[in-house]
C-alpha cells in the first residue's frame, strides 16, 4: 500500500472538474483532504499508474502535484478524516483548531 499526496492547481471549479475527483477517489483504499485542493491517498497503485489516472483527467492548464508520503507531518487549522470508497470514516480523525498547537502524525499506513 502506497500513500500519495496530491495536490491540485485547477483551471475550472473543482465541481466541474468532477472527472479528476473521481479519479482521486477510485483509485484509493482510502482518502483524506485536509486543505481545499490537496489530498492524502492510499492505494495499491505506484505513482506512474497515479500520474496516468489522474493526467487522462486534466484540462490543458491544469496542474497536479503527485508525491508519496512516508513520514509523518504537522498541520495546524485543519482537520484529516480518513475516508474509504464505501463512505465510511475510520475510527480516528485528526483536528487542529486556531489557537491549538499543531498536530504531528504519521500519514504512511
Amino acid at each position: 500500500m502506497h500513500t500519495y499526496m496530491i495536490s491540485c492547481d485547477l483551471t475550472t471549479a473543482p465541481q466541474e472538474n468532477s472527472g479528476l475527483l473521481h479519479a482521486i477517489k477510485g483509485m484509493a483504499q482510502a482518502w483524506a483532504r485536509p486543505l481545499e485542493m490537496t489530498w492524502y491517498v492510499r492505494t495499491v497503485l505506484d505513482i506512474a499508474e497515479v500520474e496516468t489516472r489522474l493526467g487522462a483527467q486534466l484540462e490543458l492548464e491544469d496542474c497536479v502535484l503527485i508525491q508519496p508520503v512516508n513520514a509523518e507531518a504537522a498541520m495546524l487549522n485543519t482537520t484529516l478524516r480518513w475516508f474509504s470508497p464505501r463512505g465510511k470514516a475510520p475510527a480516528t480523525a485528526i483536528g487542529v483548531l486556531a489557537g491549538q498547537r499543531a498536530a504531528r502524525f504519521a500519514l504512511a499506513s
